[in-house]
């Protein structure tokens, strides 16, 4: 449990540095200039730029959160759990967003992929368990 806890908060966090690095690239505009309902108001168009670097947050939330729950459980599914939360999260958000379908399909990728190499990347942290073969007996001489 504590796992995936850790997980949320890491995959959270990931997705907000993201955000905020594609902030200093695509920057929206300043509040004064958004209309009055300013929670409903979304950009009319959207750079692909600035599409991508979101589903590269996905991404990075699900590789990052997905590794984090992961390695403190020791169980492969926690990381596939954290990466199924970053693909609803991704896909409610792309749902009420005005974007192209290659970026809706990056909703979908993007989680997957990061939770695809958590996983590869926590099996390689692990260290092996070695089971002792059993050493045939030697033939009487």
């Amino acid at each position: 449990m504590a796992g995936i806890v850790v997980g949320i908060i890491v995959a959270i966090a990931g997705i907000w540095i993201t955000d905020v690095i594609t902030q200093q690239f695509y920057p929206l505009p300043a509040p004064e200039a958004r209309p009055a309902d300013a929670v409903a108001w979304v950009p009319p168009e959207i750079p692909a730029g600035a599409l991508l670097f979101v589903a590269f947050a996905w991404f990075i939330g699900a590789l990052l959160g997905g590794g984090a729950a992961g390695l403190i459980s020791g169980k492969r599914w926690t990381v596939w759990l954290l990466a199924a939360l970053v693909l609803v999260a991704a896909t409610i958000l792309t749902a009420w967003l005005p974007a192209p379908g290659w970026a809706k399909m990056g909703a979908v990728i993007a989680p997957m992929l990061g939770g695809l190499i958590a996983t590869a990347l926590t099996a390689l942290s692990r260290p092996q368990r070695r089971t002792r073969r059993a050493e045939p007996a030697s033939a009487p001489q």
